[in-house]
Formats: C-alpha cells, sequence, structure tokens
C-alpha cells in the first residue's frame, strides 16, 4: 500500500541561508525555518499554495490573540518544536490523517467513494495548473499532458497550487475561494521564519472573519459533496480550501502518480465579512468589494497602489498582511512581497502566469496621503502610455505602426516606468516633509518630467520602426506630433482622485 507522509517526507523545496537546496516535510521545514532563505519550487504558483498552507498549520497550531503576540514570536527567530509536535500529535489523536494514501482520510483530498467517483478517473494533467487545454501555451513543463506521470511529492505540489488559484473552468466547476483567480499577495524577509510570522494573523487582527469555523480542512471531517454551497468562511478553512474533489491514484510500481478521480468539489458563495488576507481588494461600479486579479496585457506592479494605504472613501483596499506588517516592521523598512496570478479566458481557459517583486517604503502601506498620491500617479502614467499607444496604432483612424508594433512600445513604455518608479521616484516620495505645504509641487513636476521622458523615447522608438517612403516618414512625424500633444495635454489636467 503506498503511503507518503507530508509531516516527515521530504516534498517542500527549500533554499537554505548558505545556499544550498534541499526538500524537507512540513515538521523539518518549520523547525529549520530559521535556517531556510525561503520556498523554492519551479513553479510560482506552488510557492504561494505551500506558503498558505504553511501559514494555516501555525495559525492554528499557535492560535496568537494578538499583534503583540506575533512580535513576541517575530524576535525569537525561530518556532517552538514542542508546539509544532504538539499539534500535529493532537490532530492524529483528532482522526487526522496526514498521509497522503490514507484509506480513509487521504491529506488534503477526498476519500474514495465508488458512488461519487467511479467515473471521474483522468489524467494527472487535471491537477496541474502549469498545463493548459485548447490553443493556449503549456507553462513551465514541456512534458505533453498525456505522457505526464508526477511524483508523490510533485503530485502534492501541484494540486495544493490548483487548490489556490484554479478558475470555474466551466461544467459547473467553482473557481479558488475568491471566485475568479486574483492577485495573491506573499510578504518577503530574511528567512522563511520570519516570512511565516508575517503571514501569521492573529485573532484580533482578522475583525469579524471567524479564525477557525469551519476549521481548517485535515481537520474537518465533513466530506467534500460535488457542487454542495456554503455561505461560511474562515481564515484557516479559506487558506486550506477545496474546491475540487480529488483523489489521487499512485502507481506502486513506479511510485508516481499517473491518474487522478477529479471533479467539482464546494461552491463558496461569497459573504460581505470574507477578505482574503493575501489580496488586496478594489470597489467595484456596483459598491462591491471584489479582490484584485490580473488583466492580460497589464503588469501585476501596475496594482501596487492597492498595497499602500487607501482613506475610508477610498477604492482599495491593501492585503490585510502587508498592512499589519507596519505594527512589526522598523519604521525604516522597506516593505517586500512577491505578487502571484494566473491570467484566464471567459473564467475558465489558463493563458498565462504572472510573478513579480515589489517593494515599497513601509510609509507606503501607513500613510494615507502617499497611498492616495501614488495610485494618482499610477493612473497618469496608465492614461498617457495608453494615449502613446492609441495615437501611434489608430492616428485619426488610420494605421501607422500596426498593433505589434504599437504594443512592444507600450511595453518598453511600461518597462522605462516601473525601473523609474521602484528605484528612483518611490525612494524620494518617501522622504517628504508631510508636514509641510510645498512638498507637492516639486513632486508633480518630477513625475511630470519622468512622464514626459517615456513620450520622448517612446517616439524615438516609433520613428526608427516607421517605414522608408516619404510618406510613412511624414505619416510618423505627424503621430508624433500628435502624440506629444495628446499626452501634454493629459499630463497638465493632472491627477485624479482614485485613491
Amino acid at each position: 500500500m503506498a503511503h507518503f507522509d507530508v509531516l516527515n517526507d521530504p516534498w517542500i523545496p527549500v533554499e537554505l541561508s548558505e545556499g544550498t537546496h534541499k526538500e524537507f516535510g512540513i515538521l523539518a521545514t518549520l523547525k529549520q525555518a530559521g535556517k531556510i532563505r525561503r520556498i523554492n519550487c519551479s513553479y510560482p504558483l506552488e510557492n504561494t499554495a505551500i506558503i498558505r498552507l504553511l501559514t494555516a498549520f501555525l495559525m492554528d497550531a499557535y492560535q496568537l490573540e494578538n499583534i503583540n503576540d506575533r512580535k513576541e514570536l517575530y524576535k525569537q527567530g525561530h518556532f517552538d518544536e514542542g508546539i509544532l509536535d504538539g499539534y500535529s500529535d493532537k490532530c492524529i489523536a483528532e482522526g487526522t490523517s496526514f498521509d497522503l494514501f490514507d484509506q480513509s482520510a487521504p491529506f488534503m483530498q477526498s476519500r474514495y467513494d465508488s458512488k461519487l467517483d467511479s467515473d471521474k478517473e483522468t489524467g494527472v494533467s487535471a491537477i496541474v495548473l502549469k498545463f493548459t487545454s485548447g490553443n493556449n501555451h503549456t507553462h513551465f513543463d514541456h512534458r505533453t499532458q498525456a505522457e505526464l506521470q508526477l511524483s508523490y511529492a510533485e503530485a502534492l505540489r501541484s494540486f495544493l497550487a490548483e487548490y489556490t488559484f484554479c478558475p470555474a473552468g466551466g461544467a459547473g466547476y467553482s473557481a479558488s475561494v475568491n471566485g475568479m483567480p486574483c492577485i495573491l499577495y506573499v510578504p518577503e524577509d530574511e528567512d522563511l521564519f520570519k516570512q511565516l510570522v508575517l503571514c501569521m494573523l492573529a485573532k484580533s487582527e482578522i475583525g469579524n472573519i471567524p479564525m477557525n469555523n469551519p476549521p481548517v480542512a485535515w481537520r474537518n471531517k465533513n466530506p467534500i459533496i460535488p457542487g454542495s454551497k456554503t455561505a461560511e468562511m474562515s481564515i484557516l478553512a479559506a487558506l486550506t480550501w477545496q474546491p475540487r474533489r480529488m483523489t489521487l491514484i499512485p502507481d506502486e510500481d513506479t511510485q508516481t502518480i499517473k491518474n487522478v478521480y477529479f471533479q467539482r468539489g464546494g461552491f463558496f458563495k461569497e459573504n460581505e465579512l470574507w477578505r482574503d488576507p493575501f489580496a488586496s481588494y478594489k470597489l467595484t461600479k456596483e459598491g462591491n468589494w471584489k479582490a484584485t486579479f490580473a488583466k492580460e496585457g497589464r503588469d501585476l506592479w501596475q496594482d501596487v497602489g492597492t498595497l499602500t494605504a487607501s482613506s475610508p472613501n477610498g477604492n482599495s483596499k491593501p492585503p490585510l498582511i502587508l498592512k499589519q506588517m507596519g505594527s512589526i516592521k522598523p519604521n525604516d523598512a522597506i516593505i517586500r512581497s512577491n505578487a502571484t496570478a494566473i491570467i484566464v479566458v471567459n473564467n475558465a481557459k489558463l493563458v498565462s502566469i504572472q510573478f513579480d517583486e515589489l517593494t515599497i517604503p513601509k510609509v507606503f502601506i501607513e500613510n494615507q496621503e502617499l497611498g492616495n498620491w501614488l495610485k494618482s500617479d499610477i493612473g497618469l502614467a496608465e492614461r498617457v502610455i495608453e494615449k502613446i499607444r492609441s495615437d501611434y496604432f489608430k492616428p485619426d483612424k488610420k494605421e501607422i505602426l500596426g498593433k505589434e508594433v504599437s504594443t512592444e512600445i507600450e511595453r518598453g513604455c511600461y518597462e522605462e516606468l516601473r525601473r523609474i518608479l521602484f528605484t528612483e521616484y518611490l525612494p524620494k516620495l518617501a522622504e517628504v516633509n508631510l508636514k509641510s505645504f510645498d512638498w507637492q509641487q516639486p513632486m508633480i513636476n518630477k513625475w511630470d518630467e519622468i512622464l514626459r521622458t517615456i513620450v520622448k523615447h517612446a517616439a524615438v522608438k516609433a520613428e526608427s520602426r516607421a517605414g522608408a517612403t516619404t510618406e510613412d516618414l511624414i505619416s510618423i512625424v505627424c503621430a508624433s506630433n500628435k502624440c506629444r500633444n495628446d499626452c501634454e495635454s493629459i499630463i497638465k489636467k493632472g491627477r485624479d482622485s482614485n485613491g
């Protein structure tokens, strides 16, 4: 009979502080977290999924009461082995199994039920988000779906990522706990221990959202019934939510997974209380708060404004775990986080996987004025760059450069903007004296200068890609003049109040 103990068998790839790479089980990972630089899976979706799983394990084990408890834990530099072992022993005594192939309660899966699962066997590619369907490209992995087989560790990492990021998929399938897959932000720090403590919200920090009712998945005795709906959600249930009913089928001869039982799982009907602590939120036109999701053609860093402090009547809210970092990190700290998301079409098919690393001075997650200012800066820049793209693609409804080249110029503008924003502008903006009334105009002038430079560089790029005929040269010069005038008009109109 197949056996895989997720507590002790190696399956979590890590990079140690000295740079070596190993794989550990849950307990070894947590006990050595202070010596681990980071989780180091090949696929960014799996890194985020494992961080959320470990966070749930720790929050349930520690049951911290308030932010002061987290501050004290952060200073200790390591997790208490007695608490970790005691928690796992308690779970096992209650009937929890940490065996991936337990006959009664396979870890983070459903017990096989012939009435529900007998006709649901499919290839293991069903649980691998890096494989796509239809005409979409395969991402990160060059094996075909038909030939795919996974080791036990690979299968575990894959289905955790599937649970965390899966789109709806059609045919009655529900999406991840946040509905349409959203951007998930994970704080970064010197080592894995500090990173996980930054994720471990205490009871008093989560407001009206329940901590453990419903309980974490491995302590929840209720079976997953395909299509069943619930309006109840807790932090721990969400971090281990299973939107698919799934059971691995081990090939004991090769110790691999080639097939799984796989079908729709539970469906969470979002309620007004629920906020994923790893997600930022935007206010919709209908007045509802929705998690920020990635869009094709838009880089994740462009939503950095949603990570900052917002006024009470603003239209965005930062991820709770990043907002609370301000109470733990020193005043001069740089807040580092990574952002991971998937792009889907028709809320079903995976188009691409996005990943980015973001750094902002701590003051931006604490000061509403600077948070609103940054949002307005980015909004102004986006309007300028959109005008650059549209003027070169369809100036006066006449195509000059074509969509492909215009898009290339647009991407170049955003690359330049990103570099200047994070390396020059944000550090300078973070140093302004907010008690003074004369800081705003210099920063307006600075940002306007940055945007004009981007417009100038875009014109040089566009003119270098134009045709060689006299008509082409006249057309591109006219387009550049129009673009400069249009962008200057946008810049002079200035910021809007979109904080």
